[in-house]
């Protein structure tokens, strides 16, 4: 009694909390008398599209909207959109552009997929349907976590049409729903996306996460960033489609109306990265069964294996079909930017290329920009001219060009330099001992290769409403019409496709991003300060790279992450005179997060830094590591 009251109290005594409520939709009332019985169908939410027709349209017409009814050979349901899916993301691009990447709660979206089905002939394959502007009532059906329809995909007299049908009897006066099964891979608009359909199975959103916990265990693990490059490189390096690819394909539902007109070291890749879809399917439902029963442990007694094992499985199917959606959707993207840049998209060069054993001797030994040569460069001030002579010369004779084993011989030719600039004396300004660890690093770098990079296109425009930016920024932007041309870099295709996973608008910066530390390694110029008052305290020793090599050894790609988040990293700042961008590094020794931030780690070793930045450079980098070695590396230049 006294628990009940003094509850009862608590709850007079809070204060009002007043909040926003965003609208739940206009809603679907059944009218029918009588109702729908199970399986009816209720209403078409498109109607009669052919499927070869609308891809053909998406591939072959860069700057075509379907505008239902205006393609003769086409019957389609009037008064809505059909986007190619490059297209409508180059829409979403745009609005976000304009509401200048606010983070504001997610705005209703009238969108849906339309899907060719896996076992169609020709393939699985997908377009964007919108009827935000112009739609039948379907389009405001409103989400429910326990819905009494859903979405089907038909063929209809040899044409695609999506309806509504109910999965259970509907009465007189109660509300048509169907679960969007909408997933999203950020937690930020996962929370914003707040479901408020009511029922005692509410999952609490309308959005599916998926980009966090056990979903991405196997694709943390077993496909990382060295692991896509592997695959890619190993596509360029072959330029041919095997058998076994074909039928790895296949057997996936990706057939001509995907991969059709593409090059083969593309199709390659994409049959690799089936092989990893289907190996991820296998291994899910274990791990995602483990994340489930910890976590209901801390709030349930009892839990039912049976129905943990079966919910697992459709969760693993869930992201087996949105890995499949994601790969669909980066091939559209790409093949849309080859059209642009090569008129055929056969005719696109692989954009990896792997550095035979001469070019990697001029690219680390004697050619112009190498990494002895910029050594060289940074020492000069801080040695004596007889002893940085008599260092050149031995360069010169350690020189492994023209040798039967190329790759043995420069190996050991930098192991000698290394221990050459190790035995030199170290100062505050000249950190001979960190330069020498670089060199061991690339001494054990067994492969080169370097970035075929294409030509910067910039699409037609796309336009946008005020319809499309939602009230709020409507007001702010005015009535009119807007206007949003997407530029894609020279790199956007390979960002694309090491990122295929996860769509975003940049992928070629996310890669720039993610390469530092696993796939990158850091300037040689950084070890030798160029300004006048340099920090004298030392940071670089021994205990330093143990450290952070046992972090690669441990973390693997993640060392950079676990590397900041504990207390023992301290961030020295160097800058570098002749690079307008900035030169710092990482070291081991009582890092603070809060008084050097975040930005400044996001490095794998103890040498790891800020590195050259300059557009007009060539990208080369470095794979693979030899199993007795914990250094895997990349060099940009």
């Amino acid at each position: 009694m006294r628990l009940c009251q003094f509850i009862l109290k608590a709850i007079d005594s809070r204060p009002e909390d007043n909040y926003v409520a965003y609208r739940k939709g206009l809603g679907v009332v059944c009218n029918k008398e009588g109702g729908f019985s199970e399986d009816d169908f209720v209403v078409e939410f498109l109607e009669s599209l052919v499927g070869s027709a609308v891809v053909y349209i998406a591939r072959n017409m860069p700057n075509f909207v379907v505008w239902f009814s205006l393609v003769s050979d086409v019957s389609i349901s009037e008064f809505m959109e059909v986007y190619p899916t490059w297209k409508w993301f180059e829409k979403q691009d745009g609005i976000r552009a304009l509401q200048k990447n606010n983070n504001d709660p997610a705005p209703e979206f009238y969108n849906i997929y339309l899907e060719r089905p896996k076992g169609d002939a020709d393939g699985y394959d997908l377009v964007v349907v919108d009827a935000m502007h112009k739609a039948n009532y379907a389009s405001r059906i409103c989400h429910s976590c326990r819905p009494n329809c859903e979405a089907k995909v038909t063929a209809v007299d040899g044409q695609y049409q999506i309806g509504i049908y109910s999965v259970r009897p509907i009465s007189y006066g109660e509300e048509i729903t169907f679960d969007y099964n909408s997933v999203t891979e950020s937690k930020e608009e996962y929370e914003a996306s707040v479901c408020l359909c009511g029922n005692q199975v509410c999952r609490g959103s309308y959005l599916n996460l998926t980009g966090e916990g056990a979903f991405q265990k196997v694709l943390k693990e077993h496909h990382g960033l060295l692991d896509r490059h592997c695959l890619l490189l190993e596509a360029c390096e072959l330029n041919s489609v095997s058998e076994e690819d074909y039928i790895e394909l296949g057997k996936a539902g990706l057939g001509s109306c995907l991969l059709g007109g593409l090059p083969d070291w593309l199709i390659a890749y994409t049959a690799r990265l089936v092989r990893f879809i289907n190996f991820e399917r296998t291994k899910l439902p274990n791990e995602i069964l483990r994340h489930n029963i910890e976590e209901k442990k801390r709030y349930f007694a009892e839990i039912h294996m049976e129905v943990e094992k079966s919910d697992a499985e459709i969760q693993a199917e869930g992201v087996y079909n949105q890995r499949l959606q994601n790969l669909a959707l980066t091939i559209d993207k790409v093949r849309y930017v080859m059209r642009c840049v090569f008129g055929d998209p056969k005719k696109a060069p692989p954009p990896l290329q792997r550095l035979s054993p001469e070019e990697a001797v001029s690219y680390l030994w004697k050619g112009e920009g190498s990494l002895v040569e910029e050594l060289i460069q940074c020492m000069a001030p801080h040695m004596e001219d007889v002893t940085l002579r008599d260092l050149k010369a031995k360069i010169h004779a350690h020189d492994p060009s023209g040798y039967d084993d190329t790759e043995m011989k420069l190996r050991k030719s930098l192991l000698w330099l290394r221990d050459e600039v190790r035995n030199l004396p170290c100062t505050y300004k000249s950190r001979h001992d960190a330069a020498a660890d670089l060199i061991h690093m690339y001494a054990y770098t067994k492969c080169f290769f370097s970035i075929r990079e294409y030509k910067t296109v910039t699409s037609p425009p796309v336009y946008i409403t005020p319809l499309d930016l939602g009230p709020k920024y409507a007001d702010k932007l005015g009535s009119g019409v807007h206007e949003y041309c997407k530029t894609y870099n020279e790199t956007y295709c390979l960002g694309q496709l090491i990122f295929w996973h996860n769509q975003n608008a940049e992928p070629d910066a996310t890669l720039a991003k993610a390469n530092r530390g696993c796939l990158s390694l850091p300037d040689v110029g950084s070890f030798y300060a160029k300004v006048q008052k340099p920090s004298r305290q030392r940071v670089y020793g021994a205990s330093s790279a143990c450290t952070l090599l046992f972090a690669v050894r441990v973390f693997g790609e993640a060392a950079p992450e676990a590397l900041a988040k504990g207390s023992d990293l301290v961030i020295q700042e160097l800058y570098e005179s002749r690079w307008q961008s900035h030169v710092g590094c990482c070291f081991a020794q009582g890092y603070d997060r809060q008084r050097h931030g975040n930005s400044a780690v996001f490095t794998v070793l103890s040498l790891y830094f800020w590195f050259k930045v300059n557009g007009k450079c060539k990208r080369k980098f470095a794979l693979e590591m030899e199993h007795d070695e914990p250094l895997i590396s990349t060099v940009v230049l």
